[in-house]
């Protein structure tokens, strides 16, 4: 969000349901896993754009094959396994990497 003006209407498509509910909730909340710093220094810093804007709608999208999605892929894993590194997130992945 950060090119974009603020006031703007902005309409994300994600896969990660737990980032979803994380942001619509203004923050992250989960009990069973340790949040990397990482992950909390980017959530606070989409926190504070998603205020700069006039409206955000997030959608749930689990296209596989949408060419847009393989970094919501790597960011998505990264978000709900902290454990996993960037290096070998596309490795756990059921699909093969795209170009």
């Amino acid at each position: 969000l950060t090119p974009l003006p603020d006031g703007a209407d902005v309409l994300v498509h994600m896969d990660c349901k737990n980032l979803i509910m994380w942001l619509e909730a203004g923050a992250l909340t989960t009990k069973s896993k340790k949040i990397e710093p990482r992950i909390s220094k980017t959530f606070a810093t989409a926190i504070a754009q998603k205020a700069r804007m006039k409206s955000v709608k997030i959608v749930y999208t689990a296209d596989k094959n949408s060419p847009n999605m393989q970094e919501a892929h790597r960011l998505s894993s990264m978000a709900s396994s902290p454990h996993k590194t960037a290096q070998n997130a596309d490795q756990n992945s059921r699909h093969s990497p795209r170009p």
